[in-house]
């Protein structure tokens, strides 16, 4: 995964509460509005029965569609999510992390058998490992040829005698 995708998967984008309050009251002036002018062009007068009622039907039509449309939303936001997930959770990233669990395992096994707190012992293995792989590193980057050793062989007579 780019950088990118691994932003958006620590930062979410949900929809906030506000957003969806913004959603529903601009359904409400939209849709209302269209009702007020279906009761003026059929002649009901403001303030009838019938106006409150068409009014009523505004509302009730402007809440569910809010509601399909914010149910879409969050639907997509899951989608997703679930998408960013499936490509950082795979079997692979399972396998390492029980691997890891092994590995913690046995290091706090051995802390246990050799009467130290399991951090001191992580602290001094990283402390080792780091200084090995840094060791090695160094060399490599000065391009240092190893010393071959000598092919030199002597029997017996030769060191005993």
């Amino acid at each position: 995964m780019e950088k990118e995708d691994w932003n958006k998967l620590a930062a979410h984008s949900f929809i906030t509460a506000r957003q969806m309050i913004i959603v529903c009251i601009v359904l409400e002036i939209v849709i209302g509005a269209l009702f007020i002018l279906i009761a003026d062009r059929f002649g009901v007068a403001m303030g009838d029965f019938l106006w409150w009622v068409l009014q009523f039907f505004g509302l009730v039509v402007a809440t569910n569609l809010g509601a399909v449309i914010l149910a879409i939303m969050a639907q997509k936001t899951a989608n997703d999510i679930g998408r960013m997930y499936r490509e950082v959770f795979t079997a692979d990233f399972y396998m390492t992390v029980e691997s890891m669990t092994t590995f913690r395992s046995f290091l706090m096994a051995e802390a246990r058998n050799d009467g130290k707190p399991f951090n001191d012992e992580l602290k001094d293995l990283a402390q080792k490992i780091y200084r090995v792989a840094r060791a090695d590193l160094d060399v490599r980057s000065a391009e240092i040829e190893p010393i071959a050793p000598f092919d030199e062989r002597a029997d017996d007579e030769e060191l005993f005698g």
